[in-house]
């Protein structure tokens, strides 16, 4: 029996404490190299968790062996103390609920990658939040049934409300390690979620500059759908260039508050003289865009896309608001940067003078720059507008319309 166990990492922060810890053992040892090592009882048991195994390890001269039952029981409670000093202050609001069981069983060679291993397991891990995120009434499975199988991990469970279904696939005893994911939600709140950590903040990616990635707290109201399909070659330093994949995401009648893009357009006034001359002259463009600063209310914002050589290409994108309509596609680099280009469509009163003087409700524009940086660049020649109907609506006696605004 271990008292007051305490371990920090190297700079000296506390990473776990536990006022007792206690090991019980029954071991069987071969009298020389190699042979069998048998665990009749091996136990670890503390205020956060109790392992047991039983089983065997033979070694030889090249592999080991194994037959083994590992049983799990914890407290989520405390693990999740444990890991927020872990993780760090990313995940200081990591919390757990009710109790941990499972059990791994496995047999077979741990030698070769792998190769011959063979793992059957299940875990309840109990309640878990983090990042906005909630998981409850969760089953993990862990499965190898035949040598020739690859390792399959499987979480099944209640997000936010919702359902998500998480698959993880990796060939062992092979060279590199190809693997998937897939991975599919259905009607998950998102109204807790947060996007600058954590789960949530992949949302940006693939909803490039609608979904704020740089905003503390929530900032999303709606409901969830997704089904994400990834695939790489390896599971190290060759994971970036050859991960791949394909995908969508999806919410329905919610709103996001102070999306990146149309902070970037600030009313009109981050449209330069485009955004001034549309504001002077048609007031209710740039009321509709000084309300898209705050909040954006959607009845869809959607998101289908691929990812292929560090890089998120959305082949469609859409953000169907009651007052304006976004329509998108382009590329987000694994750098950040993005390349889009989006069309801004009016509705009501706004879209109706806006088609009176440019023969459309739509605004087409260039996103460039980065997902916390755009820039946004009408594709609209400012000088042709000065001197066409719009530039016959702005008031003033100015010869040039343009100097009006000055």
């Amino acid at each position: 029996i271990v008292t007051g166990l305490a371990w920090s990492d190297a700079q000296g922060r506390p990473l776990l404490k536990e006022p007792e810890v206690e090991l019980v053992h029954d071991l069987s040892m071969p009298t020389g190299d190699g042979g069998r090592y048998g665990f009749d009882r091996l136990a670890l048991t503390s205020q956060a968790l109790t392992a047991r195994v039983e089983g065997a390890a033979t070694v030889h001269d090249q592999d080991t062996e194994l037959e083994a039952t590992l049983d799990l029981a914890g407290d989520p409670n405390r693990l999740a103390g444990i890991l927020r000093q872990v993780f760090g202050e990313d995940y200081q609001d990591l919390r757990g609920t009710g109790r941990l069981k499972g059990r791994l069983v496995l047999a077979g060679g741990t030698s070769a990658g792998f190769k011959t291993l063979r793992v059957d397991g299940n875990l309840d891990p109990g309640g878990w939040s983090a990042g906005g995120l909630t998981l409850s009434q969760a089953t993990l499975t862990v499965k190898r049934a035949a040598v020739q199988d690859p390792l399959r991990l499987t979480f099944e469970g209640g997000v936010n409300g919702g359902r998500m279904d998480l698959g993880f696939g990796v060939r062992l005893g092979r060279a590199p390690n190809a693997w998937t994911v897939d991975l599919r939600m259905q009607r998950v709140d998102t109204s807790p979620l947060l996007v600058d950590h954590g789960a949530g903040e992949y949302l940006a990616w693939f909803l490039p500059t609608l979904v704020p990635s740089d905003r503390q707290g929530p900032v999303l109201n709606g409901l969830l759908d997704a089904e994400i399909a990834m695939r790489a070659a390896d599971l190290g330093d060759r994971l970036e260039p050859t991960l791949g994949g394909e995908g969508f995401v999806r919410m329905d009648k919610g709103s996001s508050g102070e999306t990146t893009h149309f902070r970037a357009v600030g009313g009109g006034g981050g449209l330069g003289q485009v955004g001034n001359l549309l504001v002077k002259a048609i007031p209710e463009v740039g009321e509709a865009l000084a309300g898209l600063q705050r909040s954006t209310t959607f009845t869809k914002m959607e998101s289908q896309f691929d990812v292929a050589k560090r890089v998120v290409n959305v082949r469609k994108g859409l953000l169907d608001g009651e007052r304006t309509r976004v329509d998108f596609k382009g590329t987000v680099g694994f750098n950040e940067a993005v390349n889009l280009d989006l069309s801004l469509t009016f509705a009501g009163t706004a879209g109706k003078r806006l088609k009176k003087v440019l023969g459309s409700e739509t605004i087409p524009m260039k996103v460039t720059g980065t997902m916390d940086k755009p820039r946004v660049q009408p594709r609209i020649d400012a000088s042709k507008l000065a001197t066409g109907a719009l530039g016959d609506l702005i008031p003033g006696d100015g010869k040039n319309p343009l100097d009006r605004l000055k």
